[in-house]
C-alpha cells in the first residue's frame, strides 16, 4: 500500500486549516469575537479536467443518530464556554432533514440545557442556510455569538468555494491532493481552529480518503468521538452523501469504552455487532507508527469487518487523534503454507511449527534483545559486520485472517506474500541502511535479506484484496524475534 508522506500531509493540513479559519473567522465575513462551528461534514471534490476544488455538503442527518448526537452537545457547550460566548445560535434547515426539523424538536430541550448548564443562552434558526450566510457577512449584530451549523451552505449563490475564492489558493491545494495516490492513507483536510487540546470544535483533525469510484470519506474526531461521513459516487441522482457515526466515548480515569456503530440504511449487522461498511480500506496511522485506526469494506458484497481494537483512555493523543492500538499478533508476517527455515536447515510449513522448535534466525549487530517492538523499528545500521546467523526457540504463535495483503516480486524472480501489518529486514533504498521496515512502507529498490545473506531487490509491489481473507501466522521466538519465512528474513511484529 502506498501511504501519503508526512510532508504532503502537513502541506494539506496547513492549507486546509488556513481555509477553515478563514471561513469561520472574521476574515470570512463573520463578526469579530464570533465563531462558526459546522457539524455537518464538509467535503470536496475535484472534477476530471478541472482545476477547481469544489466544496460540498456531506449532510449529517440528525435523526439517524439523534441519541449519540445528544451526548455530543455538552462537549460543544463546554468549548463555547471556554471561548467566553454568552449565546449560541443553532442552525438546521428543515429541508436538510427528510424526517422533520433539524435538530428534532424532541432533542432541542436537551441541547438548550447543555448550553444553559454553562450559562450560555441558545436559540434555533431554520432559515435556509444560504440566506443565513448572506445575512451575517459584513455585519456586527452577531458579535459574541457562537454559530453552530447542522447544515452547510450548498447553493450556488453562497457556496464556501465562492466565499473564499479570492483568498484561498485552490491550485496549491489541488496539486497536493492530486499528488497523493488513490490508495493513499487518510489525507487531512480541515481543522477548525488552532486549539489542540480539550473537548470541542477546536480539536477536530479531519481526514479524507479517495477511491477510484470517486467516493470520498471524511473522518472527524472530537474529544474521543469519531465521525465518519462517506460521499458515495454510486448514488448520483439521489442523495449524494450518507453518514456513518462511530462513537467511541471514553470515561475519564477508567478503561471503559462504549462503542456505538450507527450504520446507514442498506448496511447490515453481524451477530448484533454493527461495523462500518465501506468500499475500500481506510487507514489512519499515528506518527509513532504503532497505533492504527482502520476499517475494511467491499462495495459489492458489503461484508463487514470489525475494527482492530477498542479505545483506552491513553489512546487519545495530545493533538486530539483518537486511535486504536494494534492487537498482539495483529501484525502477522507469514501466510499459511509458507516454509519456515529451521536451524538444522530443514523446513516446516508455518502452521506446523510447534513451541520448542528451533528456527533459523539472524542477529544483526547492535539489535536490542527483549524490547518493545517499536524499538526494533528504530534500529538501523550501515554495516552488518559482526552480525551472525543463530537458532532461536519458538515460544508462541499467533494466527489471524485479513483480506488485505501484498504480493512482492523480487529480482530473483520469486514472489512473496505478506500482510499490510508486519515487517521485513531490508536495505532501505532511500537511506542505504539496514533496518526493519514495515510492509506498508516497503518500496521498489528496497532490498530484502535471504537465508544465505544475499540481498534481493524489490521490483514490484501489488496490493490485493480477498473478500474471504488470507490466513497469516506469526511466530514468537526468543531473543531477537527474527526468522526466515520463504527464506526471507522477517520480524515478529505482533509477539512481544
Amino acid at each position: 500500500m502506498y501511504v501519503i508522506n508526512y510532508n504532503q500531509r502537513n502541506d494539506v493540513h496547513s492549507k486546509a486549516k488556513e481555509f477553515w479559519n478563514y471561513v469561520t473567522g472574521s476574515a470570512g465575513g463573520w463578526p469579530t469575537l464570533s465563531r462558526a462551528g459546522i457539524i455537518a461534514g464538509l467535503d470536496f471534490t475535484i472534477e476530471s479536467g478541472s482545476n477547481e476544488v469544489k466544496f460540498f455538503e456531506n449532510n449529517t442527518n440528525m435523526n439517524y443518530s439523534s441519541v449519540v448526537f445528544t451526548n455530543f452537545f455538552p462537549d460543544i457547550a463546554q468549548y463555547a464556554a471556554t471561548q467566553s460566548y454568552d449565546n449560541v445560535i443553532i442552525y438546521g434547515s428543515d429541508y436538510s432533514n427528510g424526517f422533520g426539523t433539524n435538530p428534532p424538536i424532541s432533542q432541542r430541550g436537551i441541547i438548550s440545557s447543555s448550553f444553559a448548564d454553562v450559562n450560555i443562552s441558545s436559540s434555533f434558526n431554520t432559515t435556509p442556510t444560504n440566506r443565513q450566510y448572506l445575512s451575517m457577512r459584513g455585519t456586527g449584530s452577531f458579535s459574541g455569538s457562537f454559530h453552530l451549523f447542522l447544515h452547510n451552505p450548498e447553493h450556488t449563490d453562497d457556496t464556501l468555494y465562492q466565499i473564499v475564492s479570492s483568498s484561498f489558493d485552490k491550485d496549491r491545494f489541488r496539486s497536493t491532493l492530486s499528488a497523493s495516490p488513490v490508495s493513499s492513507s487518510l489525507i487531512p483536510t480541515f481543522n477548525s481552529s488552532s486549539i489542540s487540546i480539550g473537548h470541542g470544535i477546536g480539536d477536530w483533525p479531519d481526514y479524507v480518503t479517495k477511491t477510484t469510484q470517486g467516493d470520498a470519506s471524511m473522518l472527524v474526531t472530537m474529544g474521543g468521538e469519531l465521525y465518519l461521513n462517506s460521499y458515495r459516487a454510486d448514488t448520483i441522482g439521489t442523495e449524494q452523501s450518507s453518514s456513518y457515526l462511530l462513537s467511541l466515548r471514553t470515561t475519564a480515569g477508567s478503561g471503559y469504552v462504549n462503542e456505538n456503530f450507527i450504520i446507514s440504511s442498506g448496511s447490515v449487522d453481524s451477530n448484533n455487532q454493527k461495523y462500518i461498511s465501506q468500499g475500500r480500506v481506510s487507514l489512519l496511522l499515528t506518527p509513532e507508527d504503532t497505533k492504527v485506526l482502520f476499517s475494511y469494506y467491499n462495495s459489492q458484497h458489503s461484508k463487514l469487518y470489525p475494527p482492530v481494537d477498542t479505545l483506552a483512555d491513553d489512546d487519545i493523543s495530545d493533538d486530539g487523534w483518537a486511535v486504536w492500538r494494534l492487537k498482539p499478533h495483529q501484525g502477522l508476517s507469514t501466510p499459511s503454507g509458507s516454509l519456515i527455515r529451521m536451524y538444522d536447515d530443514s523446513t516446516k510449513q508455518i502452521q506446523d511449527v510447534q513451541i520448542g522448535d528451533v528456527v533459523k534466525s539472524f542477529q544483526p549487530i547492535g539489535l536490542p534483545d527483549e524490547e518493545e517492538f517499536s524499538n526494533f523499528l528504530n534500529y538501523s545500521t550501515s554495516d552488518l559486520s559482526g552480525s551472525f546467523m543463530t537458532g532461536s526457540v519458538v515460544v508462541g504463535s499467533g494466527v489471524s485472517t485479513t483480506p488485505l495483503y501484498y504480493t512482492i516480486s523480487g529480482s530473483n524472480n520469486e514472489e512473496y506474500i505478506c500482510p499490510t501489518f508486519g515487517s521485513a529486514f531490508a536495505n532501505n533504498a532511500g537511506s542505504g541502511t539496514y533496518k526493519f521496515i514495515q510492509n506498508w512502507r516497503l518500496d521498489t529498490d528496497d532490498k530484502l535479506f535471504d537465508k544465505d545473506g544475499n540481498e534481493i531487490s524489490i521490483v514490484d509491489i501489488q496490493e490485493n484484496y480477498d473478500e474471504e481473507g488470507i490466513i497469516f501466522y506469526s511466530l514468537d521466538v526468543e531473543d531477537v524475534d527474527t526468522y526466515f519465512s520463504s527464506d526471507i528474513l522477517v520480524h515478529n511484529a505482533g509477539g512481544k
